[in-house]
């Protein structure tokens, strides 16, 4: 408990009191403080002053509407309390004065007001309000600036939230701008290189879709060889359009028609030895032996029988001038085809020749066999 109120200066009425010297009995000897205290006396005598010194030591507060105050309070364990240091006791002090009305019933004053709880009431109230004042402890001040205990804790942690958050958003702005330089920027951006990525809209968006996808667990990433294919694939270039061809010009009509014509052609078939008409080989084969004959000898080169006048006779009725002449005909005719043959053949070939030296490399560089 308070034994005494040591001194007390420039509180209210008093500037400069002294207990020893200005409290005492009739016997001589000073009055201490008891468990339960009542402070009574004129108007203006001091009497709040005093309750509002011991009321500080049970709020750790004294009112501010004193200038350069001082006091010390001596403790029945000799101990010293001061207007310095006011919770440097372990006393369980409560005072009832206008201060706490003020504080706890206001509802006395103003019927609208509510009423703060004050008091725990019950068998383990010491017990609590020690558990209270130890929380209050650990809580500490939460004075701006000079924060103690937990809400030193809670302030330093909030600081360090803003500085994590700063440096969150930053790194996020950050990575945002590299993002969209990687999708869109005209430099580096996968949108303006379509011939490797082959999305020309492709945006910041799609970027993260792709990122997401790659880091999915079910992502199988491709192969070395698939990444070889691939790398040949994007660096194909596009090949030079084929040379336009230019079809020879033929004469394939004349010639059929010149051709229906001797086919058709009637000759006169008196005179004519019916073996070689049948048969076009032994026809050939006769004529051409006739040539090597004729006006050289009378023998048979092949069987050395003789030719007589009248076979010879016979023969040139069946190779008459009209026979002659539609073979000649006809010679000359295969003779323009042959060359139509090779008029044809001989352009193809120009036109291939051009097409292979073109394209033989570009061929080459793709595998095509």
């Amino acid at each position: 408990m308070i034994r005494k109120i040591k001194s007390i200066s420039n509180l209210g009425v008093f500037k400069g009191f002294e207990w020893d010297t200005e409290v005492r009995e009739e016997n001589g000897k000073t009055t201490p403080f008891q468990d339960i205290n009542v402070i009574y006396g004129r108007n203006y005598s001091g009497k709040t002053t005093l309750s509002r010194i011991i009321r500080a030591l049970e709020t750790g507060v004294l009112s501010d509407k004193y200038e350069n105050p001082s006091f010390s309070i001596t403790l029945d364990d000799n101990s010293q309390v001061t207007q310095a240091a006011l919770k440097n006791h372990t006393k369980t002090i409560r005072v009832f004065n206008e201060d706490f009305i003020r504080d706890n019933l206001r509802f006395i004053v103003n019927p609208d007001e509510n009423i703060e709880s004050f008091a725990i009431l019950g068998d383990d109230n010491n017990k609590i309000e020690q558990e209270i004042a130890e929380l209050e402890l650990e809580l500490g001040s939460n004075e701006i600036a000079n924060e103690t205990g937990l809400y030193a804790q809670l302030s330093s942690a909030k600081t360090a939230s803003g500085i994590a958050s700063q440096q969150h958003q930053s790194a996020k702005d950050a990575l945002e701008t590299q993002l969209s330089s990687k999708a869109t920027d005209k430099k580096i951006g996968i949108k303006y290189k379509s011939e490797r990525f082959g999305d020309q809209n492709y945006t910041i968006q799609k970027l993260k879709g792709d990122i997401s996808l790659v880091q999915a667990t079910d992502y199988h990433p491709p192969s070395e060889e698939q990444l070889t294919q691939y790398e040949k694939l994007i660096l194909e270039t596009a090949l030079q359009p084929i040379p336009h061809f230019t079809a020879p010009n033929t004469k394939f009509q004349s010639l059929a028609a010149q051709t229906e014509v001797l086919v058709t052609k009637k000759i006169s078939e008196s005179n004519k030895i019916e073996e070689l008409v049948k048969n076009a080989v032994l026809h050939r084969w006769v004529n051409e032996g006739r040539a090597h004959h004729k006006d050289k000898f009378n023998q048979c080169l092949f069987c050395d029988s003789t030719i007589s006048a009248d076979r010879w006779a016979v023969l040139d009725k069946h190779f008459d001038e009209e026979s002659n002449q539609l073979e000649k005909n006809i010679d000359a005719l295969i003779v323009q085809i042959e060359d139509e043959k090779k008029s044809i053949s001989s352009a193809l070939s120009i036109d291939k020749n051009l097409f292979y030296s073109k394209y033989h490399q570009e061929l080459s560089d793709l595998d095509i066999h």
